[in-house]
């Protein structure tokens, strides 16, 4: 609980009169995925990137690459990433369960 004088300024405030409010401690930039991007091996939380590699299928030059990812807290139905992605990453969201380390992949537009 806190108390705090707040000069009315036209706001009609009355004496002992409550509010809620949210205190916004820190305000950064950052990432946020859709949860079915994330896989999980034991505690430990990964994503699939689109990596530009040569690779044994003649229909694609990117494949799977998986990272390690360190995630915050959840806003809706999306996460926030502390660590392990960087803005150019190309995500993979679909069909992760079936994704393999160094697999080919196709782009679908």
């Amino acid at each position: 609980m806190v108390k705090a004088k707040v000069p009315s300024q036209g706001y009609n405030f009355r004496d002992r009169q409550q509010v809620i409010a949210r205190v916004i401690w820190e305000k950064t930039t950052g990432i946020f995925i859709h949860t079915t991007a994330i896989t999980n091996i034991g505690e430990q939380e990964f994503v699939f990137v689109a990596k530009e590699e040569e690779s044994q299928c003649k229909d694609s030059s990117l494949i799977a690459k998986q990272k390690a990812v360190k995630l915050g807290n959840i806003l809706g139905q999306d996460y926030q990433v502390i660590s392990g992605l960087e803005l150019e990453d190309k995500i993979i969201v679909s069909n992760v369960a079936k994704l393999r380390n160094d697999q080919p992949i196709v782009e679908i537009e």
